[in-house]
């Protein structure tokens, strides 16, 4: 959390120091309309660019923006899954997603006492919705962007199931710290899209995508480790937390709290690793 934050200041004050006057420079909804109109893929750009002309007609200011809030809206929202263009993310997240489902299952159905009472059933539809959630998102991302900017995204995101398998052979703090790490992997995607993407490069997608990936890859790295062996070593720490919590054996307590922190990561990644994407994609380009 700490280097979230750290990153996430870093990235305001480089925005803050190159930003112009806002007199000069159209509304926020008018500049979000003009990078998803540019920005989005060759074969779903024709609609998006027709907006984009249609908002530039438009000469009282206050119409415009709203124009340019509602095509935003219409954007992102419009059907994305009926014409999936078979982005190499999609496939990537879709396979981490039944990954995840099948993982989830295995330890609710190896540690019965995971199923005591009915908490458990309230935690296994959130977590449903939000893999729901992650592939909506994952869609409506596959409308912007180069396949370049999909494949680096994708290649950063899979690094953090390395580190979900490191995280899980490693006690305590050590392995709190390398979890960190996972929110600036779309930073890195952002920095290298723009060295590779050089001619069109959308590197604000590569971070996104990279953002999506690395929170589902982590959580089957992480969980599949913990697995493996069985919630790893016990510490004292663990053993009494172990106890207070009612679960046994203590594999069960482990398994149970392995699930939770992956399902939290599963947030962090996506929601701060976004944002750290989408800051360093404009703070590149503004610095260009």
């Amino acid at each position: 959390m700490i280097i979230g934050a750290i990153a996430l200041v870093a990235i305001g004050v480089v925005l803050v120091a190159r930003r112009r006057r806002p007199s000069a420079r159209p509304g926020l909804a008018s500049r979000l309309l003009v990078t998803l109109a540019r920005d989005a893929a060759p074969e779903a750009r024709e609609w998006p660019l027709a907006m984009l002309a249609e908002h530039d007609a438009i000469d009282d200011p206050r119409e415009r923006d709203r124009f340019a809030r509602g095509a935003v809206v219409a954007i992102v929202t419009r059907r994305p899954w009926i014409r999936t263009p078979g982005r190499v993310d999609v496939v990537v997240d879709g396979a981490c997603m039944v990954a995840a489902i099948s993982l989830a299952t295995t330890c609710l159905v190896v540690y019965p006492g995971l199923r005591a009472g009915t908490t458990w059933i309230v935690e296994a539809v959130l977590f449903g919705l939000g893999l729901a959630a992650y592939g909506c998102a994952a869609l409506v991302a596959s409308r912007f962007g180069t396949r370049t900017d999909h494949v680096v995204g994708a290649a950063a995101g899979l690094s953090a199931g390395v580190l979900g398998v490191l995280v899980g052979l490693l006690p305590g703090q050590s392995a709190v710290r390398l979890a960190s790490l996972v929110i600036l992997l779309p930073a890195g995607a952002v920095l290298t899209d723009r060295l590779v993407g050089r001619s069109r490069a959308t590197p604000w997608v590569a971070g996104c995508t990279s953002a999506l990936t690395a929170g589902l890859s982590f959580f089957v790295g992480f969980v599949t480790t913990s697995l493996a062996t069985s919630g790893g070593a016990p510490t004292a720490a663990a053993l009494a937390q172990a106890q207070r919590s009612g679960i046994h054996p203590f594999s069960a307590w482990a398994i149970g709290d392995a699930l939770g922190g992956a399902s939290f990561m599963l947030v962090y990644a996506l929601a701060v690793g976004t944002l750290i994407g989408l800051g360093t994609a404009a703070a590149a380009r503004s610095r260009a």
